[in-house]
């Protein structure tokens, strides 16, 4: 019994961490992500935005930043222009300049075209387009005294001389392990096997496949004196007129015999360091060819130009209007209560799952120190329709190039409540607050009437016990009506029950996740506080005193021949799971330095204190929650550039390899990951962090278990 008990807990433990791992290499995020452009006023000017401008601009004389456009920090890459010319709330296409004009330009085929991830592979001419990185040709300029091997391994040098412009789907130089159970997934459906590995020849047969088909099968040379053609996987295939192109490359660093942890198996692993895949869908660009309110005008082998021909684009307050490929303008809406110039912004709007760097302007050394806002950096929280932006973030110089060690320091991040008008204006207003790049609610503000928020509220200040709560919805839209016996769906699993309706009253039931939280709850429709539904939640665990996290107004109530209706106008939510403000992990270098919440100078403060941050070329060093520094890559001689940046998740992205190297042991019980020093004694790494916290979740696992059994 006990020898069954001790071969249960290996098996369980060794699923546990199977099963951390797996989800592990799962990564889920929003459904959509949107980078914002500076916000510009509605009004007669010419305005340009540019990918490597960083100033916020409100003139035609200061061009702004728009950090959804493509951009390589390491090369400094970025070809992407567009101008707004507005005339009387118009972007008109037929007036002279006309009212949209977008240009792009490749990276020139010498010193300045992109160089590859897998920096042995050389470079490659490039373009943005749309906000995307897209792919013009493979750059024959030495590399080590020779011809770069894709450039030599393809027969057409620049695709934009037949129109055609293809997508870069992967350039990585991360590694990533193989083994005969698990293929390397890459984009748009292909797959790549390890079908058979000769360790002693260092030989392995691979094959690619896509939608069940075999697409190549090639053998691989990992011995040392291989050759790069030896060691590189390439699938060439003709897209339109254009022949024999290299649409993948795979490189293979090494083939050896390991051990996974989590399967508990012996394994024969592929190392490969390298991949670079194209689309294999062309994108078509000739003149006369039309992308959303767009018409190609000009094209030749080095650039494209469009213009809005013939169609005008009026900048009406509330709309949101597509530009061209995910790129968009949205102008704010109109205030029942204000009277001012409506003002708008260009942004990008991702959808295709995957893992985004949303980043602030380009800063090199010697701009140092420097400020960022919610003005120029996506990152940070901005509500257009309520002009409401709240995070600021700075950092200073320590060091200098001479003395060899240049580093980031005192990192200070702040964040105001300001006060706010509920979308229902009856309602009062509220102190918001931007907090790690999402709106976040601090209090009500006690300028109301009986009728607001804050005199229905039991608590109004959330952050005096060093609280705040997400904002989920602030809308005063009409709903559809909704019958007797139907339900309002609201955020986090809650929905609203229409039990009963009669004229003059309306019967409800909350519920949550199926379960019933309040029952029998009765409004008045129309404009008394009793039309109002409100649930409240204790401001603190085992608190007296409670805060409002939802309210719904009820506008009227009426009967019909079907069946009784009610109708709403107003609904408000906040996240019920209030989060507390204390330094922890997610704070990352950054540690707490003052709360206020004194009603009229609300703000957090946090700050590195004696924590720097090593300016170290090529490197991405954390600051705190999801928020990173960027240095970039580059080669000799320029000043070092860098920026700060947001990591954010769109949709359920999984990884390319679901082995992971973290928990992959050599032949000889050495773990094969090794982390870099980062050389900074007082620098905290998010890669250490999170293994920390990853061995403490898989080490209470096996407690529990071994505790139960």
């Amino acid at each position: 019994m006990a020898l069954e008990k001790i071969a249960m807990r290996e098996k369980t433990a060794s699923f546990a961490l199977a099963f951390f791992i797996l989800t592990a290499s799962l990564a889920y995020g929003a459904d959509s992500l949107e980078i914002r452009g500076p916000v510009e006023e509605v009004r007669d000017d010419n305005i340009e935005f540019s990918t490597s401008s960083s100033g916020i601009g409100t003139s035609s004389n200061s061009p702004s930043g728009f950090k959804g456009f493509f951009y390589d920090i390491d090369d400094d890459i970025g070809t992407e222009k567009l101008t707004v010319n507005i005339k009387s709330k118009k972007l008109n296409g037929s007036d002279s300049p006309p009212g949209l004009i977008y240009s792009t330009s490749i990276s020139e085929p010498n010193s300045s075209s992109k160089r590859f991830e897998f920096r042995e592979w050389g470079r490659y001419i490039t373009m943005g387009f749309m906000g995307e990185n897209y792919f013009v040709g493979y750059n024959g300029s030495p590399a080590n005294g020779s011809l770069p091997y894709l450039y030599h391994a393809s027969d057409h040098k620049n695709t934009l001389e037949n129109q055609v412009l293809l997508k870069v789907l992967m350039d990585s130089d991360q590694m990533y392990l193989m083994s005969l159970k698990n293929p390397l997934r890459l984009k748009e459906g292909y797959e790549l096997f390890l079908d058979s590995v000769d360790l002693h020849s260092k030989k392995a047969h691979v094959r690619l496949m896509k939608d069940g088909i075999i697409k190549k099968e090639s053998v691989i040379v990992c011995d040392p004196n291989a050759s790069m053609a030896e060691k590189t996987f390439i699938f060439r295939q003709d897209i339109d007129n254009i022949k024999n192109l290299t649409i993948l490359a795979v490189y293979f660093d090494d083939l050896f015999s390991g051990f996974d942890n989590a399967s508990r198996e012996k394994l024969e692993i592929a190392q490969v360091d390298g991949i670079f895949q194209l689309s294999p869908k062309p994108t078509m660009v000739y003149i006369g060819s039309k992308y959303g309110v767009f018409t190609v005008t000009d094209v030749d082998s080095k650039g494209i130009r469009m213009i809005n021909q013939y169609r005008t684009v009026n900048l009406n307050e509330g709309k949101d209007i597509d530009l061209i490929g995910g790129i968009r303008l949205r102008i704010s809406e109109k205030k029942k209560y204000e009277n001012r110039t409506p003002k708008f912004y260009i942004y990008s709007n991702i959808t295709d799952p995957g893992t985004y760097e949303v980043r602030g302007p380009i800063v090199t050394i010697s701009k140092l120190p420097y400020n960022w806002s919610y003005a120029d950096f996506p990152g940070f929280m901005y509500d257009l329709d309520d002009d409401l932006g709240t995070e600021y973030f700075g950092i200073d110089l320590s060091g200098s190039y001479d003395s060899g060690d240049v580093r980031l320091a005192n990192l200070n991040y702040s964040t105001i409540a300001k006060d706010n008008r509920f979308q229902r204006v009856e309602w009062g207003s509220y102190y918001a607050m931007g907090w790690m790049g999402e709106q976040y609610f601090a209090g009500y503000a006690k300028n109301g009437s009986n009728m607001s928020l804050a005199s229905l509220s039991d608590e109004t200040n959330l952050l005096a016990y060093d609280k705040i709560s997400r904002v989920l919805i602030d809308n005063d839209d009409e709903q559809e009506p909704l019958a007797e016996g139907e339900f309002l769906p609201l955020k986090d699993d809650y929905s609203l029950h229409i039990k009963e309706i009669n004229l003059d009253k309306v019967e409800l039931d909350l519920y949550r996740k199926g379960i019933i939280l309040q029952s029998n709850q009765i409004v008045t429709p129309g404009n008394g506080k009793e039309s109002t539904f409100i649930y409240e939640v204790p401001a603190k665990e085992n608190g007296k005193r409670n805060m409002i996290t939802l309210a719904v107004h009820f506008k009227n109530a009426y009967e019909s021949s079907v069946s009784s209706y009610t109708t709403i106008d107003g609904i408000w939510q906040v996240s019920d799971d209030f989060e507390t403000i204390q330094d922890g992990p997610s704070l990352g270098i950054m540690r707490l330095e003052e709360i206020a919440s004194n009603e009229g100078n609300m703000h957090i403060e946090l700050s590195s204190k004696d924590k720097t941050i090593r300016a170290v070329k090529g490197k991405t060093k954390p600051i705190m929650n999801d928020y990173s520094v960027r240095f970039a890559d580059q080669e000799v001689g320029k000043e070092l550039r860098f920026y700060i940046m947001k990591n954010v998740t769109v949709g359920n992205v999984e990884n390319v390899s679901s082995l992971d190297p973290k928990f992959i042991l050599d032949s000889n019980g050495v773990p094969i990951y090794k982390s870099e020093p980062s050389g900074d004694d007082n620098e905290l790494s998010s890669l250490d962090i999170g293994l920390a916290l990853a061995v403490a979740a898989f080490l209470c696992v096996v407690y529990l278990i071994r505790k139960r059994l």
